[in-house]
């Protein structure tokens, strides 16, 4: 292995590949809208179908495609947060967190005690 340092060239610069001869896929811009109107435009292949609404990019708001009409609001269903609580009730039952926290509790008491003394 050669132990001389590359010359003429950085790391993470830029690729050496060319983009000569290179045939680009056809494709689509599509615009998005949220209520903040913040527009958003992505790009698609163009035989893809898209999608009725997309996250806006600045606001994380749902947002309409532009031309996009619902039938209902029904249709366009906002995003819900959810807390650590919900995450930790997707894993585990309400039961197993009541031990899980008994457990933490005493460890923490313990810990005081031992600290105090």
């Amino acid at each position: 292995m050669n132990s001389e340092p590359v010359r003429g060239s950085r790391l993470g610069s830029s690729s050496s590949e060319s983009i000569d001869g290179v045939t680009l896929s056809p494709r689509q811009t599509i615009s998005y809208t949220c209520q903040n109107q913040h527009v958003s435009e992505l790009i698609f292949a163009a035989e893809v179908e898209t999608p009725d609404v997309w996250e806006c990019k600045k606001c994380g708001q749902l947002a309409k495609r532009d031309g996009y009409v619902a039938d209902t609001e029904a249709e366009v269903v906002e995003k819900v947060a959810r807390t650590h609580f919900d995450l930790l009730l997707e894993r585990r039952s309400r039961d197993e967190l009541e031990v899980i926290l008994q457990e933490a509790l005493a460890d923490l008491k313990q810990r005081r005690k031992k600290n105090a003394s």
